[in-house]
């Protein structure tokens, strides 16, 4: 649990990194990301209610 503790900071700014080298370089690509996610958030939401109320 400490090793996690320790590695978290390194391992988010490492994927901010990432995120923001991406962003930068190929600005298109993670705008159709971004609308793909949005569009299957409420589909998500939906079957993790759907999946809740069958118990």
């Amino acid at each position: 649990m400490l090793v996690l503790r320790i590695l978290s900071l390194p391992l988010a700014l490492a994927a901010f990194a990432l995120l923001y080298v991406v962003a930068n370089k190929a600005p298109h690509a993670v705008e159709s990301i971004n609308v793909f996610v949005w569009l299957l958030l409420p589909a998500l939401v939906g079957l993790k209610i759907f999946a809740r109320q069958r118990k």
